[in-house]
């Protein structure tokens, strides 16, 4: 019975670092791109959901939105959103047209809030 169950184990454990390391590597590769921008101290309440062509989860607590006008905006969350950042998942309701600062998204974990839009410029290339 030991025998069957040491490969079970192993693969188990094996996954798990699997695991561990492809959310350090997303988790970088997030904050590496948020590198690319610099805040300007200027937000939105809102943004046109039909404009969004990418978002990006920087962590528990940030999200970047990338619109297809070339505009770029960090969202700081309400507050901290457990496992977003792990998980890197979220939905939010397409029936107003716009997402705003007033607006919840749902995660596995449930409900978060939204914070203002922070409007992002591109750092200049070097």
């Amino acid at each position: 019975m030991n025998k069957m169950l040491f490969p079970l184990v192993t693969t188990v454990i094996m996954a798990s670092n699997w695991a561990v390391a492809g959310e350090i590597t997303a988790i970088k590769a997030a904050k590496e791109k948020l590198d690319k921008y610099i805040p300007t101290g200027e937000f939105e309440k809102c943004i046109n959901q039909s404009e969004i062509r990418k978002t990006t989860i920087i962590d528990d607590t940030r999200i970047l939105f990338e619109l297809r006008n070339n505009k770029t905006y960090l969202n700081t969350l309400d507050g901290v959103c457990n496992r977003l950042g792990t998980n890197r998942q979220f939905s939010y309701p397409p029936s107003k047209g716009k997402l705003c600062n007033t607006d919840m998204i749902s995660t596995e974990n449930g409900p978060c809030g939204l914070g203002e839009f922070e409007i992002l410029n591109e750092k200049p290339s070097s």
